[in-house]
């Protein structure tokens, strides 16, 4: 026998027996037995000093031998400490007698582990030792308390479940005591544990049911299946009966088998099959009335179906049976279809569908398992949708018309609330759909009031449409006009009401220009009459000024004249200043450059402006020519810079820009009304005081003006619009209080080089002549001076008071008549005409026009009409003879 396989026992004997053979502690040391031991060997004198030990207690406590013999076994096991009980203990065995017990030892690191120590007492020598033989036990510890673990768990285990649980020993005949049964049993079967421990499974079965099943039998299958389920009846301590399903296991616990039994109560789910065996009938009844197809599949092959599915797809009951499934879906659907009815109770789901003749329909499908003689099957409920889908595609082609119109569009209900709001009243307003529907119109529209709501609802249901205008609120606190056309009509008992809203902010901006345009226009007819009797009063007055300051008059009346002349001369500028304004003066238009105007004009306007007022210039070198007369357009700048300068009393800068520009069609026709995109644009902006959006719409009133009495006529920026407006222009004014004031001014462009004008003036001694002249005017005064004036330099003059007037006196100097000078605007026959009707008699007459104003007989917007000859009254005694020579010459 090899030392390392004995048991403790037999080791200690053959220590024992060896003791008799060895003299010394040496015979121990090197005996065989003593290093080979499976288990730590100590031998300790009776104060515990350690005398040897064997290789094994060295690795199990981590010390040398060597170390080992310095120590006490106290420092290794502290139930020696007190060694005077272990020495009575050991004193009262006799002599070889083994005493055990548990303890615990402490390696060299500080760990512990428990020990089994077995100490012998022997005599070696005549001298009294223990022995002491110690085994970890660590392993068979953490055995025993897993163990204890396990069936706390197991306890647990069972009285978590929520059906019945029984446990009893497995034996080749006959059925066992329960051994362990959870809280469940107790409850449902009303025994106790106690109870329990004293029955067998016989006991809360049905008699019936024992002897069907038969205990051998059940033993048997149990064996070979390892796990057996079945039905049967139980019963309970009071005697009632209920169906139960067995779930049965094999199970080892210590060596031992046991029956594990779950029992379940089916008592409810009993109920239920009953239930539907009984309502199978009404079922398929039910199935063949409802207009849904419904198809049951086992395995993807179709078991049953309804009518409907027939009429659905078109097929016969025998065709229908014979298809697979799967090929009435569409194939590009069919893998959709196929996950999302994997799911049991799957939602609807919308796609394809093949009839039998290929055409192809929309369906609504839903699946869910079903029981059917005790196998699933699958339920395929099916809805044809084909119509339901045209319709819903007619719905969004109009949600799609309804959002791409360029009209808003809500429903609003009884109490004001928003139903509907297409998408163009949404980015109108700034909301979107889903936030604009939680609203009511009393948050948009600042104008109804719970009040005013209620009286539109009752003349709303009087009319079908109502018409009005209001203003909307929009989100970020802006507003804009509408013109809103309400329909209402009558839906399912209820009232209900479309708002069709357009934005007439453009409308409303075009009547403010319109009523502006229509009062200037009004304003600008009275001006052009005042202008043109003024003209004819000036006329007279400039006519015998000029004559009698020409004859060189006596000293004390040279100046007053002078002065007459002179206030004349403002009068004049005055008049002209109406005329710009109304349209109404004649222009004569050439070719030429802004910018060469500007540039020629930059002195002068530095004198006007002062010192104390900077001049910046930005103009474009590729600047266009333009057709316009140039005094008027010098007469524009200067009147701006005017403005400018008194609009910064203490200083500034004023900017004077020129720039290519070419407009998009809408606006341009908006603001002239013409074809015209390109444009040249000037600006003359200051920096200066500016002005309130008050006064920046009455600007161009003439007579408008805030310098106050004696410092301004109110005319020049009137003139300005006047001028712009003849010249097929358009000007934009923006401005605030103390942050300056803007002047935009656009004129059209045209592809013509610049005007040259070099013909010299004639000599005023050469303006005598002898030719006969015709003059025409229906004023007195004015045909008065004017012959005198005329008479006065040679000339031989015949007058008429009108057209008619004028054609008798042709006919009586039919060859002698040179020049025919005629007023325009004339009673019975304007000048054009009488023009017109003379060439027809003589083709080489030279006519020569003269007017305080005119119509467009001779000029279209002022523009004097190519060939033509034009002098404007008021005009001097020089500028008038000078202008009948020049035509004379011609």
């Amino acid at each position: 026998m090899k030392y390392s396989s004995m048991t403790k026992s037999q080791l200690i004997d053959e220590i024992y027996k060896l003791k008799q053979y060895t003299l010394s502690l040496s015979g121990i040391k090197y005996g065989v037995i003593f290093q080979q031991a499976a288990d730590a060997i100590f031998v300790i004198d009776y104060n515990g000093k350690i005398l040897e030990v064997n290789d094994r207690a060295c690795q199990n406590l981590g010390y040398t031998t060597k170390e080992l013999l310095k120590l006490n076994l106290a420092d290794l096991d502290n139930s020696f400490i007190n060694i005077k009980n272990k020495r009575k203990i050991l004193q009262n065995k006799a002599s070889g007698q083994l005493f055990t017990f548990i303890s615990a030892h402490k390696r060299k690191d500080g760990s512990t582990f428990p020990v089994e120590v077995r100490i012998v007492q022997v005599k070696l020598n005549n001298k009294k030792l223990i022995i002491a033989f110690t085994h970890d036990i660590t392993e068979r510890i953490l055995t025993e308390r897993a163990l204890r673990d396990s069936e706390d768990k197991f306890r647990v285990l069972l009285n978590s479940q929520n059906d019945a649980v029984f446990l009893h020993p497995l034996k080749s005949q006959g059925f066992t005591c329960f051994t362990e049964v959870n809280d469940v049993a107790c409850e449902r079967y009303g025994y106790t544990r106690e109870e329990f421990t004293k029955l067998t499974a016989v006991n809360i079965t049905k008699k019936e049911d024992v002897r069907e099943h038969g205990k051998t039998d059940f033993r048997k299958k149990l064996h070979m299946q390892k796990h057996l389920i079945f039905e049967t009846e139980h019963i309970k301590k009071s005697g009632e009966s209920f169906p139960v399903e067995i779930s049965s296991n094999i199970i080892q616990i210590k060596d031992k088998k046991y029956i594990l039994a779950v029992v379940r109560d089916i008592t409810e789910r009993k109920k239920s099959e009953i239930a539907l065996l009984e309502s199978k009938e009404i079922y398929k009844r039910l199935a063949e009335a409802s207009f849904e197809g419904v198809v049951i599949t086992k395995e993807g092959k179709i078991v049953l179906n309804n009518n409907q599915i027939l009429n659905i797809f078109g097929y016969t009951s025998k065709e229908f049976k014979a298809i697979q499934f799967k090929n009435l879906f569409h194939p590009d659907d069919l893998n959709m279809v196929n996950i999302k009815m994997k799911r049991n109770d799957s939602g609807p789901i919308e796609h394809r569908g093949i009839k039998k003749d290929g055409s192809i329909i929309h369906l609504e499908t839903r699946a869910n398992d079903i029981a059917m003689n005790g196998e699933v099957h699958r339920q395929i409920v099916i809805r044809d949708i084909t119509e339901r889908r045209k319709v819903e595609e007619e719905l969004r082609l109009a949600r799609f018309c309804l959002d791409q119109s360029q009209i808003g569009i809500l429903q609003i209900g009884e109490d004001g609330e928003i139903h509907y709001a297409n998408e163009y009243i949404c980015k109108k307003l700034g909301y979107t759909h889903e936030e604009l529907i939680k609203l009511r119109i009393m948050n948009i529209d600042p104008l109804v009031t719970e009040e005013t709501w209620k009286n539109r609802k009752i003349l709303a249901a009087k009319r079908e449409f109502l018409n009005f205008e209001t203003v909307y609120d929009k989100k970020d606190g802006g507003q804009f006009p509408v013109e809103i056309a309400v329909s209402n009509f009558e839906f399912e008992n209820r009232l209900v009401s479309f708002s069709f809203i357009r934005d007439v902010s453009e409308r409303k901006q075009l009547e403010l220009q319109l009523r502006q345009s229509q009062k200037m226009e009004a304003v600008g007819q009275l001006a052009g009459g005042v202008a043109h009797d003024f003209n004819n009063m000036l006329t007279v007055i400039n006519g015998y000024c000029d004559m009698i300051l020409f004859r060189e008059p006596p000293p004390e009346l040279r100046a007053p004249l002078e002065q007459i002349q002179s206030a004349a001369n403002r009068a004049t500028r005055l008049t002209a200043q109406l005329l710009a304004f109304s349209r109404k003066q004649i222009i004569q238009p050439k070719v030429l450059n802004l910018n060469h105007l500007i540039v020629e004009q930059l002195n002068m306007l530095g004198r006007i402006l002062g010192e104390d007022i900077k001049i910046k210039t930005s103009l474009d070198t590729d600047l266009k020519n333009i057709k316009a007369d140039t005094s008027q357009v010098e007469q524009c700048i200067l009147n701006i810079i005017i403005n400018a300068r008194d609009a910064m009393p203490f200083g500034g800068t004023l900017t004077i820009e020129t720039t290519n520009i070419i407009l998009e069609e809408d606006y341009a026709k908006m603001q002239t009304g013409t074809d015209q995109l390109e444009f040249i644009m000037m600006a003359i902006g200051d920096t200066g005081v500016g002005m309130d959006e008050a006064t920046r719409l009455r600007i161009f009133e003439p007579f408008f003006t805030t310098k106050g009495r004696d410092r301004g006529t109110g005319l020049g920026l009137a003139t300005v619009y006047g001028i712009v407006r003849q010249n097929n222009g358009f000007i934009q004014v923006s401005s605030e209080p103390q942050k300056g004031s803007l002047f935009k001014i656009y004129l059209p462009t045209i592809d013509q080089k610049l005007f040259n004008d070099d013909k010299p003036a004639p000599d005023e001694l050469s303006f005598s002549g002898k030719e006969t002249i015709l003059l025409v005017e229906d004023n007195p005064a004015v045909r008065e001076v004017t012959s005198s004036a005329l008479a006065g330099f040679g000339y031989n003059i015949l007058t008429a008071a009108d057209g008619k007037e004028a054609l008798q006196v042709f006919r009586k100097h039919k060859n002698k008549i040179n020049l025919l000078l005629t007023d325009v605007i004339m009673p019975l026959m304007s000048g054009k005409e009488l023009a017109e009707k003379l060439h027809k008699k003589d083709s080489t007459l030279k006519v020569l026009y003269f007017s305080g104003y005119t119509d467009n007989s001779i000029a279209h917007h002022g523009v004097l009409d190519e060939g033509m000859e034009f002098i404007q009254k008021p005009y001097s005694y020089i500028e008038l003879v000078k202008k009948v020579k020049i035509v004379l010459n011609k």
